[in-house]
């Protein structure tokens, strides 16, 4: 396979630069507006007056600081995005006189348009797929390569055609449903099948914008339908769905929506009682890439959204960061204009997924490459690959490494932690702040660049250059080095493998001390993957630092090492390690990255880091906790599956080592829940009834509990229990948390009242229709549930 080169994900070339302009002044500014309150609606009143006392201008500006809210005449202005970072500028909002005019009509569009069309998209990227799907819609109503419905209307105003949608009949509205929260928005009972369009294209002269969201209105009105769809391609998708869809500034005016998170079905097990193959996504129709959804409706499409023009700076796309981003921008009454992500590789999720390629990386299941994809959080931030190297907090300005100087009002520093390349014990490192040497140490930065062929991995961009530098150099045996004990060294192996890179190949070395962390937090998952390396003949060598790095040949530190030493102080291994050293990977100790920690650190901001235990907890400490409770195991032909549940029966760790796939996104699904909505597992497991927890989970009827609605269930059945069903008398919720403030110890008796209680007053047969009706109002999703007609 070629080498790809993933920087063509990351910094995509400028078009064009600025242009200039040469001609005379057009522009008359707005410096002092003040209207009262009881008014302000019609503040739109003022342009005609204001156009009149200057009859040769065509454009009215204004500019205000980005803390100050928008106000009501600012919602019949554009408002044009700045082109540089600049600290001093300004939001700037530009009106035409021509949008003044009323005289405005909607028809189906015709060839008499054609000639306007064209103009409206002649700087258009997609201008000839527009064409395409232009003369389609008019001609025939059909699209020319598949021959589906096509329809187009033209917005003319003042008899001039300026905006143009291209859109069809929505036929997958099943899908959408099942893969977006679409729920979130509207109700589907009250929406026939008919009512729903899928928009390809949305024209609109940049002098009309701000009319757009009367426009889609008007056209849904006049088409007799309420919603409208819009999908948002990644940019590697595939050609089928980049010809078919333009980009549109009608996304300004349309909601996005969160994707689903989605059973992990067994077909092979379901059988008919399967869902649809349109849910899920196997019609030839859908046989695309995965897409981001935006949406509206002809009522959500007229609220009013609060625009906020606060320059918001995120620093790092590590989860929190990408969370934050996610936060905002799904928030459904709030436009935040001025969201920028600083990140060295830019925002995750840019390149086509490669199952390969991921393998390097494990997963802690938030923002993989298809959520990011169905989210496109890209289409909404401005993104800067480059790396935060100062602040100037008086100023309000990060500096990058690139010399970019970006000014905000909130800065959020989401920086995570990140492997960095380690020193050799015997290398002099000097500190680029003290000018001091740095004391040698095991996890020692290496401050100066590494050479070439001395890699980690922190991302999917590491991933990708760590693949194209294996294609393109050769590996001789023994010479690719791994060094580190964290759950990523044994990701890495893995991935190599996937790669064609012969086992024989590869060697791991782990560091001192190793044994006191176990990467799986599980002794019998880490032994078999220690059996596993063994068997494919993978050296393992423990107990060993690194103690320098070297080209036999060459003396220059930009040049690839061939040999490295490691050395050990262990007494039953006293010889020192010379390996031969064509890729040596650094998977030691997740650190805050330095230049961002000086950066921060020395503007005075308190830093505080916040740990949390995952795979590489000390296993000793995970013990210590799993005392107060009970550990479930099954390995049934050595598929390990091990549930601890605490002492009141929640389920708090779940280990996995199979050697087929596994239903990850359903058995995380299980984190927190009662042992006894899993079918009463502690009592069919102390019966002998269950002898693979795998095969257990797999069965018909723990589908519900995997389902991205059951968590709302469980709400609604503990509100249930909170209400007081019998007059004069406490409800169940209440009897039993007064029962515990008083430390009163429950006896068989009163365990009998409470379960009595719950069969007469109501509360059983209300849980039951909540359940039930959670059952038939997901039933496209549960179909493998009978339902009580």
């Amino acid at each position: 396979m070629a080498a790809e080169d993933p920087t063509k994900y990351i910094k995509p070339k400028l078009i064009s630069d600025a242009p200039k302009f040469f001609g005379r002044e057009k522009a008359f500014a707005i410096q002092l507006f003040c209207i009262s309150e009881v008014y302000e609606k019609r503040s739109y009143d003022f342009l005609q007056k204001a156009f009149d006392m200057f009859p040769d201008r065509d454009y009215c500006v204004i500019t205000i600081p980005q803390m100050v809210p928008e106000f009501s005449l600012l919602q019949s202005f554009i408002r044009i995005p700045p082109r540089v970072n600049l600290p001093n500028i300004q939001e700037l909002y530009l009106f035409h006189r021509a949008g003044l005019l009323r005289d405005i009509s909607i028809e189906h569009a015709s060839e008499k348009n054609l000639n306007a069309v064209k103009r409206l998209t002649e700087h258009f990227s997609a201008r000839e797929r527009i064409l395409n799907d232009f003369l389609d819609a008019v001609q025939s109503q059909k699209r020319s390569d598949t021959g589906a419905f096509l329809d187009a209307y033209a917005i003319n105003v003042a008899n001039q055609t300026s905006a143009l949608i291209i859109f069809s009949n929505e036929e997958n509205i099943d899908y959408l449903r099942s893969q977006y929260n679409i729920e979130d928005f509207i109700y589907f009972d009250l929406h026939k099948r008919s009512d729903h369009i899928h928009l390809y294209h949305f024209i609109i002269n940049p002098i009309f914008a701000y009319m757009t969201k009367l426009f889609i209105k008007e056209i849904l009105r006049k088409v007799n339908k309420t919603c409208v769809y819009y999908p948002i391609c990644p940019r590697y998708a595939d050609d089928e769905m980049l010809k078919h869809h333009s980009p549109t500034y009608a996304i300004h005016y349309l909601l996005p929506v969160r994707p689903r998170r989605l059973i992990q079905y067994n077909l092979e097990k379901l059988k008919m009682n399967s869902p649809t193959d349109c849910v899920l996504g196997r019609l030839p129709s859908l046989a695309h890439s995965q897409f981001a959804l935006a949406f509206s409706t002809t009522k959500i499409i007229m609220e009013p959204k609060i625009t906020i023009n606060a320059r918001i700076v995120i620093v790092g796309a590590s989860t929190v960061g990408l969370a934050v981003l996610e936060a905002l921008i799904m928030c459904p009454y709030l436009r935040f204009n001025n969201l920028t992500l600083i990140s060295p590789h830019g925002m995750p999720g840019e390149f086509p997924p490669s199952f390969t390629r991921n393998l390097f990386l494990p997963s802690n299941l938030e923002y993989e490459t298809d959520e990011l994809t169905r989210l496109s959080l890209r289409s909404y931030v401005n993104i800067i690959g480059a790396k935060l190297v100062s602040l100037n907090r008086p100023m309000k300005l990060a500096i990058l490494d690139d010399e970019t100087v970006v000014p905000y009002d909130h800065l959020l520093l989401c920086t995570g932690n990140q492997f960095q390349i380690i020193a050799p014990m015997q290398a002099i490192v000097i500190n680029p702040l003290s000018r001091k040497p740095v004391p040698a140490k095991l996890d020692r930065i290496l401050f100066q660049p590494p050479p070439p062929n001395v890699l980690t991995i922190n991302d999917e961009f590491d991933a990708a250059m760590a693949l194209k530098w294996l294609r393109m150099n050769h590996h001789t045996e023994h010479s690719i080095l791994i060094y580190g004990a964290t759950v990523e060294s044994y990701c890495c192996v893995n991935a190599l493998l996937a790669n064609g890179i012969p086992s024989n190949s590869i060697q791991l070395i782990l560091p001192p001390d190793h044994a006191q962390t176990n990467a799986f937090n599980d002794p019998t998952v880490l032994n078999t993957v220690r059996e596993t390396l063994q068997k494919l003949n993978i050296q393992v060598h423990e107990n060993y630092s690194m103690e320098e790095w070297h080209n036999r040949d060459v003396i220059d530190v930009n040049q690839p090492i061939d040999h490295v030493v490691f050395r050990t102080k262990d007494k039953k291994q006293s010889k020192d390690l010379n390996l031969k050293c064509t890729t040596l990977f650094c998977f030691l100790n997740k650190q805050v990255n330095y230049d961002a920690f000086i950066a921060i650190n020395q503007r005075n901001i308190h830093y505080v880091q916040i740990c949390q235990s995952g795979p590489t907890v000390k296993y000793e400490n995970a013990k210590l906790i799993e005392t107060y409770g009970t550990d479930f195991i099954t390995n049934h032909e050595n598929n390990y599956f091990r549930l601890h549940l605490d002492q009141t029966g929640i389920i708090r760790t779940i280990v996995c080592l199979h050697h087929n796939k596994i239903d990850i996104y359903n058995l995380s699904q299980l984190y927190g829940l009662h042992e006894r909505l899993l079918n009463n597992l502690r009592q069919r497991y102390n019966e002998g009834l269950i002898s693979d927890f795998f095969t257990y989970f797999q069965e018909n009827w723990a589908v519900a509990l995997y389902h991205d609605r059951f968590a709302d269930v469980r709400i609604e059945v503990r509100e249930i229990l909170k209400k007081a069903l019998m007059e004069n008398q406490d409800s169940i919720f209440e009897s039993l948390s007064s029962s515990i403030d008083r430390d009163l110890i429950f006896t068989d008796e009163n365990k009998k009242n409470i379960l009595q209680r719950f069969r007469t007053e109501g509360y059983k047969n209300e849980i039951e229709k909540t359940i039930l009706e959670y059952i038939n109002y997901n039933q496209y999703h549960l179909p493998m549930y009978a339902r009580p007609t």
